[in-house]
């Protein structure tokens, strides 16, 4: 796969700095110093960048700025970084990692092989912490580990460009330079083929648009903070005009929409009338003095007295004598008559106190309590007292009916007659508010009397009054002397001439004082005029500087609404930036690593948003790749996605592969191997895997040159994990090590005797017959074909010794049938159970193998 044919994508440099210049100048300084940076604006750019904004828009004082028209050839390109891990080291507390294991990485490749956990994942956790790769997560230390937490460590050397570096790893995230290190694992393959994915790599123009995009955002939030600030100033004015004044509403709405110059000409006061002020101030002060009000309060108070009184002595003039004393006469004969009749009912019966007040009191509540408790007919014979609740006899029960008679007879309502005429014809005598009307007259006279004041109808009205409480005391008394009308006519006559004269003056009094309220007002009026308009005057350059910062943010809230449409054209150049750069040249690379990987076809949608290039894979668009394909198709296809973005950045950067052949079958496998075995011609590739036909495979390629790559076996002993093994291949049956363990067995089973010596023997003969099928795979046929190869390796056939096989076939077969009859896992007739070999056999066996291999290999 040759990507270097593939055709430069647009530039994205060329369609920023298109955009810019349709733009206003401090956007334009604002794309001209991000490209000149390539890097975020400083505060002091961003506050540069405010000012000009605000010269522009005539926010501020000063020249209106001028940007010259961008360039995309004045700006210099920018350079691929060479990026190369060296070595990984004194690495602990990573997991149950053994500590201080080290991999020398290979320039080209590098393969970790190592069984399922054996440690390797826990050397990718370090990378992909220390890359802050997406799917990167905080490394732990063994928690089956006692003590307290520790912090995970690690050194890794790098080699940059030309430099060689150290970093001293303590569990951060995202190390630079290590950002540009690609991890591929199965967390990775996950997002690959779910998720709608932003590219990890970003070229250096479409870079541009992010930052440029801040510095919009971050010039705009600075505008907004400035114009929050004085949209927060308060009315200067306060509460200085009350709600009366002609200045209220004007300056109570005092904003951007305020006609400064109708404010200015109403501060404006000439020298005569600030003059005249003094005068002003003495004028309404007299005016404002409370003896005409005082005067007229007084004099209506008076006449309201004096017309009162007049009322009270109409009503007395009128009260009708005669008629009072026919009813006075009427209600002491039936009062009589009623007694009289009482008395000679009760004579004899010894009652004390009968007819006494007390008496008449307690059988009035009697006849009450019986009519409120409804015990009628009251009082029965055999019935009982509703008082002690005892048994009534007959003379107890004409005793209470006289009682009861006393209170209901056709006399006593006679009486009640007599007294309801009484009450009528004294009722508007009786209802006169004399104390209230006595208590104002006397408070009239304390305050207008004086030795040259006499008060003639007040004197009179009082009289008038006593009259009133002569007339009250009668008949309060039920008397039959009631003073005569005469005795009230005169005073009367005085008092409403007094009550005339008083109306009169209240009127007079009244007019006088409207008259002098009015020019009170109006000089009130025009003193609260100069007096407002001279405070307006000093809080003019207040209320000048609070209407320009009204207006100020009202101007900059208009402007602040285009930033939406910068930012969204700013946006749509960015996506076709993208699609130019990113989109349609990341779907050719991808493209062509499905071909490669022979991964199923699928579609690329590219949903891009606020100028970042996105991308999904879809086969249609009701359904995601995981309903549909295998899980080792959708392994593929996310290796191929991963395959395309690693090759979409320019930067040589590392590619670190995390078991990335899980599920997929050998014919696949094979086609996997050979686009990591072309990756890693230009760029540094590193595997880790736990496939043992992987592993070998992509050390087959490089057979013809073992130095391309190198090869780390990653075990466990006694419980120590991930123990690193430099090497050429992985760990299988060797011949020498094959001939180590039966040397040391038979020497231990020389040292026994019975059984001990015999289960030693037998343990012997498993390891021989082992020893003639490695001789046999590696010897005799030079590895053609091996267990953990994949394919046929013809190319060594030339090398087996056809002419001495017959011979070593003979020997080593008879010996490998004897090792079969002999060890437990090989099933044997009952017969043979119970033979036991002597250890002098398995020497000769062994003998003849060593013999026999020897004779093979001799030149």
């Amino acid at each position: 796969m040759n990507l270097s044919a593939q055709s430069s994508p647009t530039s994205g440099l060329a369609l920023l700095v298109e955009w810019a210049n349709g733009q206003d100048h401090w956007v334009r300084e604002i794309v001209d110093k991000v490209i000149k940076t390539r890097s975020l604006l400083s505060d002091e750019h961003v506050t540069t960048i405010y000012e000009l904004f605000l010269r522009e828009k005539k926010l501020a004082q000063g020249d209106r700025p001028n940007v010259e028209r961008l360039s995309s050839s004045q700006f210099s390109g920018t350079t691929a970084m060479a990026l190369r891990l060296v070595s990984l080291e004194h690495i602990g507390n990573v997991n149950a990692l053994t500590p201080d294991q080290e991999i020398k990485f290979h320039e080209r490749l590098t393969i970790c092989f190592g069984e399922n956990g054996s440690g390797k994942t826990g050397y990718v956790r370090i990378l992909k912490q220390a890359a802050g790769v997406r799917t990167g997560q905080p490394v732990l230390r063994n928690i089956h580990a006692d003590g307290p937490g520790r912090t995970p460590r690690a050194r890794i050397e790098i080699a940059c460009d030309d430099s060689v570096r150290t970093i001293d790893w303590q569990g951060e995230q995202g190390i630079e330079p290590l950002g540009s290190v690609v991890i591929f694992d199965a967390g990775v393959a996950v997002v690959h083929i779910d998720e709608e994915l932003t590219y990890s790599y970003t070229p250096a123009d479409l870079s541009l648009f992010p930052l440029v995009t801040d510095g919009i955002d971050r010039v705009q939030r600075k505008i907004q903070t400035t114009k929050e600030e004085r949209e927060s100033h308060k009315n200067p004015t306060g509460n200085c005009f009350p709600q009366e004044s002609r200045l209220y509403e004007m300056i109570k709405n005092l904003g951007a929409s305020t006609k400064l110059p109708e404010i200015e000409a109403l501060a404006e006061i000439s020298d005569e009338e600030e003059a005249t002020l003094p005068s002003l101030r003495e004028k309404v002060t007299a005016l404002s003095t409370g003896s005409v009000r005082e005067q007229i309060a007084v004099k209506g108070q008076e006449r309201d007295a004096l017309a009162q009184v007049v009322s009270i002595g109409q009503t007395i003039a009128d009260f009708d004598r005669a008629a009072y004393l026919d009813a006075v006469l009427a209600l002491r004969s039936a009062r009589a008559n009623h007694e009289q009749a009482t008395q000679e009912a009760l004579a004899g019966e010894n009652i004390p106190g009968v007819l006494g007040k007390a008496w008449q009191e307690f059988v009035e509540a009697a006849e009450g309590y019986i009519k409120e408790v409804g015990l009628d007919p009251y009082p029965e014979s055999d019935g009982s007292c509703i008082y002690c609740r005892q048994a009534l006899d007959s003379a107890a029960v004409g005793l209470i009916q006289k009682y009861r008679d006393y209170c209901n007879a056709a006399l006593r309502q006679e009486v009640e007659r007599a007294d309801e005429r009484l009450r009528e014809l004294c009722v508007a005598t009786t209802n006169l508010q004399l104390d209230d009307n006595e208590r104002d007259l006397n408070r009239l006279l304390e305050a207008v009397s004086g030795p040259s004041n006499s008060q003639p109808a007040l004197a009179a009205a009082l009289e008038v009054i006593q009259q009133g409480r002569v007339l009250y005391k009668v008949i309060s008394d039920e008397g039959d002397c009631p003073p005569t009308a005469d005795d009230v006519l005169l005073p009367l006559s005085i008092d409403r001439a007094g009550a005339a004269a008083a109306k009169i003056a209240s009127n007079d009094l009244s007019k006088e004082g409207e008259d002098r309220e009015k020019v009170l007002e109006e000089e009130r009026t025009r003193l609260q005029d100069i007096e407002e308009r001279l405070t307006l005057r000093e809080l003019m350059p207040a209320i000048e500087g609070y209407i320009q910062a009204a207006d100020w943010a009202n101007r900059c809230t208009s402007y602040l609404r285009s930033f939406q449409g910068i930012k969204r054209s700013l946006t749509d150049t960015a996506k076709r930036a993208s699609t130019e750069m990113m989109n349609r040249h990341f779907q050719s690379l991808f493209r062509e690593e499905c071909q490669s990987l022979h991964a199923p076809a699928v579609t690329l949608e590219f949903p891009g948003r606020e100028g970042q290039a996105r991308r999904r894979k879809v086969l249609t668009p009701e359904h995601g790749l995981r309903e549909i394909l295998s899980e080792g198709e959708q392994k593929v296809i996310a290796l191929a996605d991963f395959l395309a973005e690693a090759t979409l950045n320019p930067d040589r950067s590392p590619v670190v592969l995390d078991d990335p052949v899980t599920s997929l079958d050998h014919k696949r496998m094979r086609h996997v191997v050979d686009r990591l075995v072309e990756l890693s011609q230009n760029r540094q590739v590193v595997v880790f895997t736990h496939d043992i036909l992987f592993a070998v495979d992509l050390l087959g390629r490089f057979e013809q040159d073992p130095k391309g790559c190198a090869f780390y076996d990653i075990t466990v002993e006694d419980e120590r994990i991930g123990l690193l093994e430099g090497g050429s291949h992985p760990k299988t049956d060797t011949f020498n090590d094959r001939s180590k363990h039966i040397s040391d067995l038979i020497e231990q089973a020389g040292k026994e005797t019975g059984k001990e010596r015999q289960s030693l023997v037998v343990k012997g003969y498993e390891e021989l017959r082992g020893a003639c099928e490695v001789v046999v795979e590696k010897d005799l046929l030079k590895g053609v074909t091996e267990r953990y190869r994949a394919n046929v390796r013809m190319t060594v056939l030339r090398q087996i010794r056809a002419d001495r096989l017959p011979d070593a076939i003979q020997k080593i077969l008879s010996i490998f049938e004897k090792c079969s009859r002999i060890v437990s896992s090989h099933s044997q007739p009952l017969a043979t159970r119970g033979v036991r070999t002597p250890l002098d056999e398995l020497k000769d066996d062994w003998k003849t193998l060593q013999d026999t291999r020897r004779e093979y290999l001799r030149k």
